[in-house]
């Protein structure tokens, strides 16, 4: 006789012929996917949109894709995202949902810890900094600081 636990985890192999471990694996299959295909819409919507950035904002990188090229990757980028969801509804997976607040305070706690390792004192293993130098340093990361941190706390987790 089962116990509640294996009529359980049977009756979940049964609905989608897969254990909890395959399970997660193909879950995490699909968000990653997901979220890669996003990154990708965003560097074409930020490509598309490059010269209504506001003043000195900038893209990190140099626009050199052919407008029939991106109209191509928007097709495939759409079969792919049809072809996961596809994926993950065959297989009953319920993929996680972002907030767009807690992906901001991930960013911005990602821009904290670069800033932390970015002052005078962090990159003193490459050698020395003259000491004007390292307060200008310090001084620029320091200001970056402040607005990262009001950043930050724009998405404080309420």
């Amino acid at each position: 006789m089962k116990n509640d636990a294996e009529l359980i985890h049977s009756e979940k192999q049964h609905e989608n012929n897969l254990n909890d471990t395959h399970e997660r694996v193909f879950r995490s299959t699909a968000t990653i996917l997901e979220r890669r295909i996003t990154e990708y819409f965003c560097y074409l919507f930020l490509s598309r949109f490059a010269n209504e950035l506001p003043g000195p904002v900038r893209l990190p990188f140099k626009d050199d894709v052919r407008r029939k090229e991106k109209d191509r990757m928007i097709e495939n980028l759409s079969k792919l995202a049809e072809i996961t969801e596809s994926f993950a509804s065959t297989f009953n997976l319920e993929l996680p949902e972002d907030s767009l607040r807690s992906c901001f305070r991930a960013q911005a706690f990602k821009i904290w810890e670069d800033l932390e390792n970015s002052n005078s004192k962090r990159i003193r293993g490459y050698g020395d900094l003259d000491p004007e130098t390292a307060k200008r340093l310090d001084d620029f990361i320091d200001q970056m600081k402040i607005i990262n941190n009001e950043i930050i706390n724009l998405f404080k987790e309420n």
